[in-house]
Formats: C-alpha cells, sequence, structure tokens
C-alpha cells in the first residue's frame, strides 16, 4: 500500500477549512420555479413489495425502458449517449408521504437527473429521493433539492461510474427525516462531492463499496442533538474509499466520532474539519457560518489495514479558554434561529 504523493502535495492543516465550490448556485423553493410532476406512483417492487416512485426506470423491462418513456413524457429528452444523455430536469415532484422519487434500476445508458425539486417522501426504508437500484451505470445526479425525505440519495447494488454532486438535502424532526442524507452499498467507482445534508437524523453511510471519492461535502445537524448524533461518516467492509476536504456542523461537533470505519482498506482520509467557516453556504444570508468544535475521538477504527489518515482537524476547546479565533457566539446564535426561515428565501440560479 502506496501514500498516492497527490494527497500530500494537498495538504493543509488549518482550524478552518476552505471547501471551494461547495455551493456555486442556490435552490428555489418556489414551485412556480418547476415544472410539476403529476404522475402516478408506480409500484417498482423489488426491493421492497411496498415501494412507490413517482418515475420509475427499468431498462430491463419493455414497460418501463428509457425508449418508451422518453417516447411518451416530454419531460424527458436525449437518447442516452454519453453526448446526447437522458435528463431528468427541472422537475417539482410531491410524493405526498407516499413511496420516492425517481428511481432508476438495471441501466448502463448515459443519464443526468438535475435541477429537480423532491419533496416529502413516505416514512419506509425505501421511499427515497433518488435511488439508483440493481445495476445502474453512467449516471449523473447533481444541483437537486431534495426536502423532507426518509434517504435523500441511495445506490445500492452494482451501480459504478455515478457522480452525485451540488445536492442540497434537508430534514427536520418528521417520521421521513428518521433517515440519511446519502447511502451506497455493494457500487464502485462513484464520486459524491460538494453536497450539503442539514437535519437528518444519521449521516452518510458507505458498505461494501470499492473505489468511491466523497469531498467537499458538508453535513449539519441542530435539530436532533448530540445524542443521535452517531458518526457523520460510517464506512463498512469498504477498500479505496477517499475521503477528503469534508466538514461536519453543528451537533456533529460533539459526535464520540466523526468517522466510523470497520472491515476496511486502502483507504485515504484526509484534511476533513469539524471547526469550519463557510461563507458561500447560503443557509445563513451570507454572513459566514461558523461551527463550533469539540475534543472527543476523532475516529473509530476497527479490523481496519493499510489506511492513510491525515490532517483532519478537531479543535479541542479548554475551559479556561475565553475567545475562539474566528468564531463569533452571537452570530451562531442568530444563524441557527434564523435558518429555517431563510433557506425558503433561497434562489436557484437558472441552467
Amino acid at each position: 500500500f502506496t501514500i498516492p504523493m497527490d494527497y500530500e502535495s494537498q495538504v493543509r492543516v488549518s482550524s478552518e477549512q476552505d471547501f471551494p465550490d461547495l455551493k456555486s448556485s442556490g435552490f428555489s423553493m418556489n414551485t412556480s420555479d418547476y415544472i410539476t410532476f403529476v404522475g402516478p406512483p408506480i409500484d417498482t417492487s423489488p426491493p421492497h413489495n411496498n415501494t412507490n416512485f413517482r418515475i420509475f426506470i427499468d431498462d430491463a423491462d419493455p414497460n418501463y425502458n428509457w425508449s418508451k418513456t422518453v417516447s411518451e413524457n416530454s419531460w424527458l429528452t436525449g437518447s442516452g449517449t454519453p453526448g446526447d444523455p437522458y435528463i431528468i430536469e427541472n422537475l417539482y415532484i410531491n410524493a405526498h408521504g407516499f413511496g420516492g422519487g425517481i428511481q432508476i434500476s438495471r441501466s448502463i445508458k448515459n443519464f443526468i437527473i438535475r435541477n429537480n425539486w423532491i419533496n416529502y417522501s413516505g416514512p419506509n426504508e425505501f421511499e427515497i429521493g433518488v435511488f439508483l437500484y440493481d445495476t445502474v451505470e453512467n449516471g449523473i445526479i447533481e444541483d437537486n433539492l431534495i426536502t423532507y425525505v426518509r434517504k435523500g440519495i441511495v445506490l445500492l447494488f452494482s451501480c459504478s461510474n455515478i457522480t452525485v454532486r451540488g445536492n442540497y438535502l434537508l430534514s427536520d424532526h418528521t417520521t421521513a427525516g428518521h433517515g440519511r442524507p446519502i447511502y451506497v452499498a455493494n457500487s464502485l467507482n462513484a464520486t459524491l462531492t460538494d453536497n450539503i445534508a442539514i437535519n437528518f437524523r444519521a449521516g452518510f453511510q458507505f458498505i461494501r463499496n470499492e473505489n468511491i471519492t466523497f469531498s467537499r461535502n458538508y453535513i449539519k445537524n441542530t435539530i436532533w442533538g448530540a445524542e443521535f448524533s452517531a458518526s457523520p461518516i460510517d464506512l463498512r467492509y469498504s477498500n479505496t474509499t477517499t475521503i477528503t476536504f469534508n466538514g461536519f456542523g453543528g451537533a456533529y461537533t460533539q459526535s464520540t466520532t466523526f468517522i466510523f470505519m470497520t472491515g476496511s482498506t486502502g483507504n485515504v482520509v484526509l484534511n476533513n474539519s469539524q471547526t469550519i467557516a463557510q461563507p458561500d453556504l447560503e443557509i445563513s444570508g451570507g454572513e459566514g457560518l461558523q461551527m463550533q468544535a469539540s475534543s472527543t475521538t476523532l475516529l473509530t477504527l476497527t479490523d481496519s489495514h493499510n489506511n492513510y489518515i491525515a490532517h483532519n482537524f478537531k479543535f479541542g476547546i479548554s475551559e479556561s479558554s475565553q475567545e475562539i479565533l474566528g468564531f463569533d457566539l452571537t452570530l451562531l446564535i442568530g444563524i441557527i434561529s434564523l435558518s429555517s426561515v431563510v433557506i425558503f428565501m433561497l434562489h436557484r440560479k437558472k441552467h
């Protein structure tokens, strides 16, 4: 196992991390900025006999494959080639508390899911915002607003060459909010960057994967409390995973550990931080979001070998400290109290 030299060249030890391009555009919560999707829920089982999605593509099923769906629906464009991918965009999909948003299965065609607002899934395990299930390749999920869902984005069983970037995932105390923002299992060659997850009960989870890149993502929890905030990144039986330049805020600064790793080999965990000044998060009116850190455990590793873990930052605060550089307590309290209101004023840059 050799440490890649390009990781060493990126090292920067600091109490404040920069997250370039974390949020390149705002998002609208005005339904008039989208095309309202009115299709009925479709029974997509398996994986679960009570799974329903508003948009369902199964390219191995002649009733739900790409070519039939694009011929019958104006909201789908493209031909599935690298130069002309299938595109699902600018839709408002409200599941009304029953089922999920979009499911893609058994597809190797090129596709993009972008600039959609997916809202209010059901409370069950497989009622998901965007779900890639069973041999899905060559997909991009980008710049979507996904709100009040059980799980935000899931890649499950042999998903590969998938990019998930620039998505904003928001939850709350509702039953649907008891899940995770992003979950990846039994997959390989996926890249997840620049995603923001706010107030999900659990964090990001990766199980039995190969070659996953997870970089410049941000997760914050201000409503559940430290007792619910286990490790924001949970890595199990996964190899050659790259976890770099991610940030953790709110109650996650009080987590027992901020990365849990078990049965994993050859992973890189570099320059992640729990003390962050993020001026372009755009949930605070632009004033900058300051996060307080704690002095609890950095990582928990179990039966994991040949992993490179370096330059991660967890800032300890002594009781005698009177001032923390760059930390404005009044500003933080104001941001937390106003964030639930200001978020509804976000504006999405038109594509």
